[in-house]
């Protein structure tokens, strides 16, 4: 059951298929099917159950539920993770904020003590897509490795819909700093993230910064940037990890 959205042709970058866009697909159409508790939630769930089956006439009827269901699931994940989905990066001179052209790179720091933070560069749209699906894909990138993985979409997929004690993860991804960054990109209109760029992008408060904050507004499907200090990118995250990402550097 092929995910709605091409997430490869989407942000030009591969390995989406234990990303936690995926899985959240396969938890849109768990969540529709009749007898959810027994559709697969992972990938590896889903390789299992045609090398395994043993009952033809099982398969059959799970599949043709599947396909039943689908065009439900889809409605449902383009309510969640598939909303992400054709967002618009805006160049800093598109925005116009944070971005002066006729200052010098000398002068960005001075005139960022006393107004807006300021890049250095106005760094291409596709470049800030770029570096915003690689830093989406480490923050989350837990989904590769963890076996409790479904548990950050959604408690119910592992454990809710059983009453097994055994079935319960060993670690609770939903509130961690992680789980609760990703419920507000599936559920809030804006959001912001925060990233280190590792080389200066610009200023901020009158000094150099390598910390890049990404305001989304999803609903309007824009996004742009902006250089903040550490500090404002730690009370950004709540708690959750500032990655590093060179990309803007390449």
């Amino acid at each position: 059951m092929r995910c709605p959205t091409d997430w490869e042709a989407e942000t030009h970058i591969e390995n989406w298929q234990w990303s936690i866009v995926h899985l959240d697909w396969l938890h849109c159409l768990s969540e529709r099917m009749a007898e959810a508790a027994d559709v697969p939630v992972t990938p590896d769930d889903y390789n299992e159950l045609f090398e395994d089956a043993k009952d033809a006439y099982e398969l059959d009827q799970l599949l043709i539920n599947l396909r039943l269901r689908r065009p439900e699931a889809v409605d449902l994940y383009r309510k969640r993770a598939g909303r992400l989905a054709g967002l618009n990066f805006m160049t800093p001179a598109d925005h116009g904020k944070h971005f002066r052209a006729t200052i010098s790179k000398e002068a960005v720091a001075a005139r960022s003590k006393y107004g807006p933070s300021l890049f250095w560069v106005n760094y291409r749209s596709d470049l800030l897509k770029s570096t915003f699906w690689g830093w989406f894909q480490m923050f989350f990138d837990s989904v590769l490795w963890e076996q409790s993985s479904p548990f950050l979409i959604d408690p119910m997929i592992v454990y809710g819909r059983v009453n097994d004690e055994d079935n319960k993860p060993a670690k609770d991804l939903y509130h961690t700093p992680m789980g609760k960054l990703w419920q507000r990109f599936i559920h809030d209109t804006n959001l912001r993230i925060c990233m280190n760029t590792l080389l200066p992008v610009g200023a901020c408060e009158g000094q150099l910064t390598s910390f890049l904050c990404y305001d989304l507004h999803i609903e309007a499907k824009t996004v742009h940037c902006y250089p903040v200090s550490e500090e404002e990118a730690e009370r950004v995250m709540q708690g959750g990890e500032i990655i590093g990402n060179d990309a803007l550097n390449c």
